[in-house]
């Protein structure tokens, strides 16, 4: 599922293999510099790949630090709840700035890309658990470092939901007993991409 968004976020933007993709035995699939969208959702499906996909691609307007920023900068304008969370551990123009401090791995980059072109509600969830847990490390008193991983493992915390059936997951959907593991491995799945 999340190779499928992968290649659906590259029709509708430049997602560029910086680096040959090969397949586990060697062979070269996709050459340097081509560009991934849905035509090659069926090549790289149904193959092994030697490296982790997320190493090798690089979005054309990939999330960033400073497009963090500015959805982190909408959520405290516009949902008052989250401005009182903010103003009762502490300043709230230090959650601004915290995103500019973070490292964010290409690979990080391209995941939160995917997942904000394909799943908005999933993006949207992510930053704002990633506003209250910075929040929660705000008003622990918790030094700069240790606030900055905080946000980045709440960012991150739903990847493994990428790689489940978006219908599974839909609010409307009763999840049948079968489909409950898919719901209980996602946190596993996001602690091992991570």
């Amino acid at each position: 599922h999340y190779l499928r968004a992968v290649t659906q976020v590259g029709d509708v933007q430049e997602v560029i293999a910086h680096a040959d993709i090969f397949e586990s035995n060697g062979i070269k699939l996709v050459a340097k510099g081509a560009r991934i969208d849905s035509r090659l959702f069926n090549q790289l499906a149904q193959y092994r790949l030697a490296a982790p996909l997320d190493s090798m691609l690089t979005a054309q307007h990939p999330v960033n630090t400073h497009s963090l920023v500015v959805e982190l900068d909408s959520i405290i304008k516009h949902e008052a709840v989250y401005r009182r969370i903010l103003t009762r551990t502490g300043d709230p123009h230090v959650m601004k700035q915290a995103p500019a401090s973070v490292q964010l791995a290409p690979e990080v980059m391209l995941r939160l890309t995917v997942m904000r072109e394909c799943r908005p509600v999933l993006f949207m969830h992510a930053i704002r658990t990633a506003l209250i847990a910075f929040a929660l490390a705000q008003s622990l008193g918790l030094p700069e470092g240790q606030r900055d991983s905080i946000l980045l493992a709440a960012l991150c915390h739903d990847f493994g939901e990428m790689h489940t059936a978006p219908e599974i997951l839909a609010a409307e959907h009763d999840i049948t007993q079968d489909e409950r593991r898919y719901i209980h491995i996602h946190p596993i799945t996001a602690q091992v991409l991570v």
